[in-house]
């Protein structure tokens, strides 16, 4: 696995937040939105802080349900896998920096 530091996971997030919301509400609905949209504005309120490795687990715990609720919605088994998969790359791209990143308080 790759290192980040908690400054570099937090711009791979910030990255992500910039384009994930708006493609996720192409799929996702109703209740499972209000909750999307909610996760997001804590991710992009924890991305607006100094980053720490505390702040990249909390990105990454919401990263990671903006992640189920994307892959759960109805409407994303319509859409070419090869679009879906860059998606999921990138998602997993910054889930995987923020745990990285969130590990280092633990050494």
């Amino acid at each position: 696995m790759m290192t980040y530091t908690p400054e570099e996971a937090r711009q791979v997030a910030a990255d992500l937040l910039t384009f994930f919301p708006m493609m996720a509400q192409c799929v996702v609905t109703g209740a499972a939105l209000d909750e999307f949209n909610a996760a997001a504005k804590a991710a992009q309120a924890e991305c607006d802080l100094p980053a720490t490795a505390e702040s990249c687990g909390r990105i990454e715990q919401c990263l990671g349900l903006m992640a189920n609720l994307f892959l759960d919605a109805p409407l994303l088994r319509r859409k070419p896998k090869e679009q879906v998969m860059v998606v999921l790359d990138c998602i997993e791209r910054a889930g995987g920096a923020c745990h990285a990143a969130s590990l280092r308080s633990l050494h």
